[in-house]
């Protein structure tokens, strides 16, 4: 799921992330690559490529876009970090799909004393990229459990039957400012659109 965070105006982001099911029925590779380059105001431009994997994929598709998370309320309630989201792709299929989009918008808060962050929002994208085109809403939560971050429980969901239509759980581990690893498990909202498996991630600030 698009998150509020926005990498730094100068900066760059690369993550990669590997999804996968070694076991049947159903095995299967994904890679998905995502950058990202901060260009101030809140914003960052961004290049992912998607599906890239094991049996082919016919969403093997490429996003060119960006994405903009102005915080909100920040002078009367700085502690809440109120954002609201906005993002927008041109999306390239190389399997010969053509062109589409895929868009996306939340409102993100976090909950006093707690420090969780909650998620919720709405997205549309073409067949590109989840095979059909659709919508639907997106939510998210995301615990800490120590102060400076370090360790958070992180859940995300997109509502539907597509593509993306998963429910994500698991651990993010900052090990430092620059790097971020992420275990996780997906669940599938319907047998039809997808299989459950395991997901990692690996991202670098440069």
């Amino acid at each position: 799921m698009p998150s509020a965070d926005i990498t730094p105006a100068g900066k760059n982001f690369y993550m990669h992330e590997s999804q996968w099911r070694q076991w049947n029925p159903g095995r299967y590779w994904y890679g998905t690559n995502f950058f990202c380059r901060g260009i101030g105001n809140a914003t960052e431009l961004t290049l992912t490529n998607w599906n890239l994997g094991s049996p082919s994929s016919p969403n093997f598709t490429t996003g060119l876009g960006f994405k903009s998370s102005p915080q909100i309320f920040s002078r009367t309630h700085p502690d809440r970090e109120i954002k609201f989201t906005v993002g927008q792709k041109l999306l390239v299929n190389h399997r010969g799909g053509g062109l589409g989009s895929f868009s996306y918008s939340h409102l993100s808060f976090r909950l006093p004393t707690l420090n969780t962050r909650i998620t919720a929002g709405g997205w549309a994208s073409t067949k590109q990229l989840v095979k059909r085109n659709t919508g639907d809403i997106l939510l998210g939560l995301e615990h800490p459990f120590d102060s400076k971050g370090h360790y958070v429980w992180l859940n995300e969901w997109f509502r539907g039957r597509h593509d993306f239509g998963f429910f994500i759980t698991g651990l993010l581990y900052h090990p430092s400012k620059s790097h971020i690893i992420v275990l996780a498990y997906k669940f599938a909202n319907t047998p039809s659109n997808g299989r459950n498996g395991l997901v990692a991630e690996y991202g670098l600030f440069f």
